[in-house]
């Protein structure tokens, strides 16, 4: 090929991006939404991350206590935690529905009680990250006292070697 017809063809090759080129965009761009994320301090005794060192001090019972981000939980994975105030509280549980114990199980259903009464009743029909989050009323719960959250998995999986599989705990507590 000669020189002419390489910069003919390079010619045409960017005659051919013009109209791409030639697109009018904004002179700027809105500043997206900032939120700050909601971070739970270690020392807080309203909420706590699964993950974290002190993490244990929450479980009353039926939540592993192995180290890592989640912990696998049983059948009636309970938290206790200690309210500053009563007045607008939301209860906030996320954890995971894990993908190859759902194969096994089908549709999880869970229900969520606080000190004992029934809140919410949940069906999740698909695996993966699952969020409860459920303004309480204050008559059921106690400034200065323990405040007990249970989360019955009616359908957990059952290992062959006879270890009962519930959610993958996240987080959980008040806001």
């Amino acid at each position: 090929m000669t020189l002419q017809a390489r910069y003919w063809r390079a010619a045409l090759s960017i005659a051919a991006l013009l109209p791409i080129a030639c697109v009018k965009t904004p002179e700027s761009y809105p500043i997206p939404d900032q939120h700050q994320p909601f971070r739970a301090s270690s020392a807080d005794p309203e909420y706590v991350v699964a993950g974290s060192k002190d993490a244990s001090r929450y479980f009353v019972r039926d939540i592993r206590i192995d180290a890592g981000l989640w912990r696998w939980t049983g059948a009636q994975p309970e938290l206790e935690f200690t309210l500053t105030s009563t007045h607008n509280r939301t209860l906030v549980y996320e954890f995971v529905i894990n993908e190859e114990t759902f194969k096994h199980t089908g549709p999880v259903h869970i229900s969520f009680l606080v000190n004992g009464k029934l809140i919410a009743r949940e069906i999740y029909d698909t695996p993966g990250d699952k969020k409860l989050e459920k303004l309480i009323s204050e008559e059921l719960l106690q400034a200065t006292k323990k405040t007990r959250v249970t989360a019955h998995v009616e359908n957990t999986w059952q290992s062959p070697d006879g270890v009962i599989f519930g959610i993958l705990l996240k987080r959980a507590g008040f806001i």
